[in-house]
């Protein structure tokens, strides 16, 4: 008995590392459906996409899409964002494609190796369309480990009904399921969420806020030096959208930030000006006389040039600087959408 008790405990354990060694943490096999939802993947709200449990080529489910509208030029597609770095030089990326009364355009696959700014290298599978049985595809393109991102997508530029399942990504001919990345980029979180509830007067102060806190970007002298964590200044102010003295809070947001020094001959000048803003939006109901000046006040603010910490006129163009990126990120997160 104390023989079969240990056998039993080696054959579990050897179940669960295995488990572990070949963990699908990036739903490549489609397994992970909830809430008509496949976990890590973003697909365009045009396309209706759902689990399908009998047409697959193994496990629970394959990931069934369907496009009913043909949109012409328009890029509709289905994504996954891998925000790690492996060591290798090769990445094979390959999986299994259904289709059915594929038309007025084509279905194709492709992977792109990249960081937030570059794109490193890039291939696609051939175009699919009309009705096929389950066909293997497979992408064989080098790989960096300068790279800190490994884009899947696919491309939906038809109408018509596909399935796919049982995608894998190799490096140098390792399944990543089996690798440990180099980094471990944390997903980015804002801490803010709609509530449920939220009427239409509370998103017209979320609108109010979102467009004071763009004016302050690039007028507020304090702002435009840099001094701030804009981004997470707004994800700060956000919740006052459910404060019962939202007018107080909104100006005393703009208060804490500093006083600034008037230009006085500003006005005299926009006659050199190529266009004026519209500021009339100064005037709405939700925005006390108090702020309201204050706004006027930071318009004709002295500044002592026209670069900012955000941008900058080059040639009579603006060039924007600066701005924070974002390299993983949750696409259900209300203040990353905001």
């Amino acid at each position: 008995m104390k023989y079969i008790k240990n056998y039993f405990l080696i054959f579990t354990l050897l179940i669960h590392f295995n488990s572990l060694a070949q963990s699908d943490k990036f739903n490549l096999s489609f397994e992970e459906y909830e809430n008509k939802n496949f976990n890590k993947w973003n697909v365009d709200k045009q396309l209706g996409l759902t689990a399908d449990s009998i047409f697959k080529i193994e496990g629970k489910n394959s990931l069934k899409l369907t496009n009913n509208k043909f949109e012409g030029e328009k890029t509709i597609k289905l994504t996954n964002n891998i925000p790690f770095t492996y060591e290798g030089n090769n990445l094979k990326f390959q999986g299994y494609i259904k289709t059915e009364e594929v038309k007025n355009g084509n279905v194709y696959l492709y992977v792109i190796v990249e960081d937030e700014t570059n794109q490193f290298y890039f291939d696609m599978t051939k175009t699919f369309d009309g009705t096929k049985e389950w066909e293997k595809f497979e992408i064989n393109i080098p790989y960096t480990n300068e790279s800190t991102r490994i884009s899947i997508n696919c491309n939906f530029n038809a109408t018509g009904t596909i399935w796919l399942d049982n995608f894998n990504i190799l490096i140098d001919n390792v399944n990543i399921k089996e690798l440990t990345p180099k980094n471990n980029l944390e997903i980015y979180n804002s801490n803010f969420s709609l509530d449920k509830s939220t009427n239409k007067e509370e998103l017209k102060k979320i609108l109010i806020i979102g467009k004071l806190w763009g004016y302050l970007k690039y007028y507020h002298p304090n702002v435009c030096s840099g001094l701030y964590d804009w981004d997470r200044e707004l994800l700060k102010i956000l919740p006052i959208y459910k404060s019962k003295n939202f007018k107080i809070d909104l100006e005393n947001w703009v208060s804490n930030l500093g006083e600034v020094e008037k230009y006085i001959n500003l006005n005299s000048n926009e006659k050199y000006f190529k266009q004026i803003a519209n500021f009339d939006w100064f005037n709405n109901s939700l925005i006390n006389n108090k702020l309201k000046n204050k706004l006027i006040v930071i318009k004709q603010a002295k500044r002592d040039s026209l670069k900012t910490h955000y941008a900058e006129l080059e040639n009579n163009i603006a060039e924007f600087k600066n701005e924070k990126l974002y390299p993983v990120i949750n696409y259900s997160d209300d203040g990353i959408k905001i």
